[in-house]
């Protein structure tokens, strides 16, 4: 069976997965850890969990405390982390889907000899284990900076209209 959840919390009737929709986002999420992006590409962030995707292949989630409810700063910190190499953008946006332990990856590469699916599995829990968006962007070694103001706007929660924000991306070293 494939198992997700979302990354956000959304306020629509019925409920839809769109940024639109989002009124907080609970979790920063990398993909690939373990084969695209370099375990110790996280630097000092401890996750607050690792799932098993795929063999030898990790969801990793950070819990943001308090959730983000500005889209901006949502959209600077996933920006940052996919500038500094440790998702793709694809991986990216305010509806946010991510796997759950004892779901499925049903990709034929990944099927046993009896063609069974890979069954995802939680490696790691760690609940107490929670950020703000700065601190888990320090701790990812990633630094926003913000430059001028742009003139086009973005809808952010229902209802709102915000100003979208140029920002330039530094990593450390």
């Amino acid at each position: 069976m494939l198992i997700y959840t979302d990354a956000a919390a959304i306020a629509a009737a019925p409920p839809r997965a769109r940024k639109e929709s989002v009124v907080a986002y609970h979790a920063l999420v990398l993909d690939d850890v373990g084969t695209k992006v370099e375990e110790t590409n996280l630097k000092d962030a401890l996750p607050s969990w690792r799932l098993e995707t795929s063999p030898g292949n990790f969801q990793v989630g950070f819990i943001l405390t308090p959730p983000i409810t500005d889209p901006v700063e949502r959209e600077r910190l996933q920006e940052a982390v996919a500038a500094a190499g440790l998702c793709d953008k694809g991986a990216l946006g305010a509806a946010r889907w991510m796997r759950l332990p004892q779901g499925i990856n049903g990709k034929a590469k990944y099927r046993n000899d009896q063609g069974e699916p890979f069954v995802c599995r939680l490696a790691e829990w760690r609940p107490e284990c929670r950020y703000t968006a700065e601190d888990i962007a320090a701790a990812l070694g990633v630094i926003l900076v913000e430059a001028k103001n742009l003139p086009d706007t973005q809808a952010g929660a229902p209802g709102q209209a915000l100003m979208a924000k140029r920002v330039e991306v530094v990593t450390t070293g």
